[in-house]
């Protein structure tokens, strides 16, 4: 278990942000700069969001919560 939350820790505050960093050079759609069309910051806080809402599905009962035996 704390393999995984090590992972989704290593996902969310290092790869996330410098992923998004590299998305306009990817995708042309998405702009670095505010300037009417999707940014990176946008792109960034739904990854975020989806990440949350992932982890919770996954594991409803919480982080530090026991899982029972069997």
């Amino acid at each position: 278990m704390f393999v995984v939350n090590g992972f989704f820790d290593l996902g969310s505050c290092n790869l996330l942000p410098r992923i998004t960093r590299e998305l306009p050079t990817v995708l042309p759609f998405i702009s670095p700069a505010a300037t009417g069309a999707v940014t990176v910051f946008q792109v960034e806080a739904v990854l975020y969001g989806l990440l949350i809402v992932v982890f919770l599905i996954v594991e409803p009962r919480g982080v530090f919560r026991p899982r029972p035996p069997g």
